[in-house]
């Protein structure tokens, strides 16, 4: 066995240094470990209670043991990746880079076991599947008692998946599971959530695949989520592609109205043109996300919904740019709302910004004195470049004539001084594009 320097961090080649049990073995095919795209990063990440350390078998006769680094209390990580080309994220200090395989073959199948302390192991997130095939995917929850978050996204790679051992006994501490479309079609889970999920203590649950919506909601288990109501707090139903109707039953099952504690909700890439009438019952939410759902036209009916802090429509760019007139009276506690990518237009920017400008100077104190609703509030329009041209506020920022500090706005004469307005004289941030 030798010492020697990787990454600019100490590490051990050779044999494993202890003789951990068996941990994960992934299947893969490229030059590297994890890989990556030019527009994706690859990125494997095990977090542990305290100090220990990761060996990997790359299945060529190399086999590096990673230690971990403390990132927070009771937080020890370790995280290796594969950076993007032409992506803009930086990995933090203390990530390993990835294992470049030397016979330089990009097409070879791989062969990846890692083993590590599954006692001491919190948090599994497996965050990328540009390395992996379609596989069984032999995770033992019941052998990981301190597992607190598992994160599995991997679009459409597993197969099998054993959850068979998964419950509150086993898995007391696992409150975040993460299985955003992560099964492969061959797989019994492509049209059913699993159904152990439910004899979990889940606080935070993230699910979704287009298999879903090809069958009832009894037989994809969405009509068991209320088993979750006495823990579940923020739900995300991503990638679904449901519809206003699916086989006959409507937009979302019934039952979800059930779930009393639920605070968060988002909704990914729908194919709602509404939001559905039951959402209004859910009346703790603080945020609700209708996010990449094209096909969404109005909020609809979400009045009772009074202690939404926040609303995101990123890129719900059919939705309409009027602001609901009961939003006045019902979305007092609103501060946060997003419209990134949600025009396409110019004109559809400009008919928003006129709408919040209406609404905002109709219905907010105008010096902080008075009600603090619709004040300090944080507006989101980014857009991008597309076939419209660049989409971005008209004008010049600045001061409009005739505006005095907490007592007048002015005579706003273009967009960008109508931001400035709501800036300088309601304590807005707003985050657009410039050019």
């Amino acid at each position: 066995m030798s010492i020697n320097q990787f990454n600019n961090k100490i590490v051990r080649f050779g044999q494993s240094l202890i003789n951990y049990p068996a941990g994960i073995t992934l299947n893969g095919r490229g030059l590297s470990f994890p890989n990556s795209t030019p527009s994706n990063t690859g990125s494997f990440i095990l977090i542990f209670n305290e100090a220990t350390q990761v060996s990997i078998n790359y299945g060529n006769g190399i086999v590096i043991n990673y230690p971990t680094t403390q990132t927070a209390v009771g937080s020890h990580t370790f995280h290796i990746y594969a950076k993007g080309s032409n992506t803009f994220s930086t990995p933090p200090a203390y990530a390993f880079t990835k294992y470049v395989y030397p016979d330089g073959l990009t097409d070879a199948d791989r062969t990846v076991n890692i083993q590590y302390r599954r006692d001491l192991l919190k948090q599994f997130l497996s965050v990328s599947n540009t390395f992996l095939i379609v596989q069984d995917l032999a995770f033992e929850f019941a052998k990981h008692p301190s597992l607190e978050i598992f994160q599995m996204t991997l679009t459409n790679i597993v197969n099998r998946f054993n959850l068979k051992s998964v419950n509150a006994i086993s898995n007391p501490k696992l409150i975040n599971l993460f299985i955003n479309s992560s099964f492969a079609n061959t797989s019994p889970y492509y049209t059913q959530i699993p159904i152990e999920i439910f004899d979990l203590p889940l606080t935070n649950l993230t699910m979704g695949g287009i298999g879903y919506k090809s069958v009832t909601f009894a037989k994809n288990n969405f009509d068991k989520l209320p088993l979750l109501k006495n823990t579940l707090t923020n739900l995300s139903l991503a990638e679904t592609s449901l519809a206003d109707t699916n086989n006959g039953e409507g937009p979302l099952p019934e039952q979800i109205t059930e779930l009393s504690k639920l605070r968060y909700l988002a909704c990914i890439n729908t194919r709602h043109t509404v939001i559905p009438a039951m959402i209004n019952q859910l009346t703790g939410l603080t945020t609700l996300s209708y996010n990449y759902t094209s096909t969404l036209l109005s909020v609809g009916d979400i009045s009772a919904l009074t202690n939404l802090k926040t609303i995101n429509h990123t890129n719900a760019y059919s939705i309409s740019t009027d602001i609901p007139s009961y939003y006045a009276q019902t979305m007092v506690k609103l501060v946060t709302w997003t419209f990134s990518g949600a025009f396409r237009t110019q004109e559809r920017m400009l008919s928003f910004i006129d709408n919040m400008y209406s609404f905002i100077t109709s219905n907010a104190a105008i010096s902080a004195s008075g009600s603090s609703s619709f004040r300090t509030m944080v507006i989101s329009i980014n857009e991008t470049t597309n076939n419209d041209g660049t989409v971005i506020p008209e004008g010049i920022y600045q001061q409009p004539t005739e505006y005095i500090k907490d007592i007048s706005n002015g005579n706003p004469s273009s967009s960008l001084e109508k931001i400035w307005v709501l800036v300088n004289q309601y304590a807005h941030t707003w985050t657009y594009r410039a050019t």
